[in-house]
């Protein structure tokens, strides 16, 4: 998320996000930053327990340690809760929070991203799935 004032950018799935601050504008000088890596928070407090499980890379315990074994914390931890979220919608027999179109621009967006990336930076419109014009 960029801003006027900071931005904050998820990094690879080792690393912590980065939390970028700039100075106030001074007309006619570099503008001033610094950089901070915010630990996210581990919410797996939201989940039962054999799914929270997951919101951090584990490798599997016993005979099967290597770490081709190596299980959860995809995407920062994102994906029990949006398998939970799912599963529970199923269960109580309502509308899941994310739905068809959420779902298709979350991944349009880093489909058209890599497609961009893949042109050397060429634009890439990205598709509306709601009906409207992008």
């Amino acid at each position: 998320m960029y801003g006027e004032d900071a931005c904050y950018e998820w990094q690879m799935e080792s690393e912590d996000p980065l939390l970028f601050r700039c100075e106030p504008v001074v007309p006619g000088t570099p503008r001033p930053y610094s950089t901070a890596r915010p630990e996210p928070p581990d919410r797996a407090d939201r989940l039962p327990p054999s799914v929270g499980r997951y919101t951090r890379r584990f490798v599997y315990e016993g005979e099967e340690t290597h770490l081709s074994f190596e299980q959860g914390g995809g995407h920062h931890g994102s994906h029990p809760h949006l398998v939970h979220e799912f599963l529970r919608s199923i269960v109580e027999d309502r509308p899941s929070a994310i739905n068809a179109v959420t779902a298709a621009d979350w991944t349009a967006a880093g489909i058209c991203a890599h497609a961009s990336a893949m042109r050397g930076g060429a634009r890439v419109e990205i598709p509306a799935f709601d009906g409207t014009a992008a």
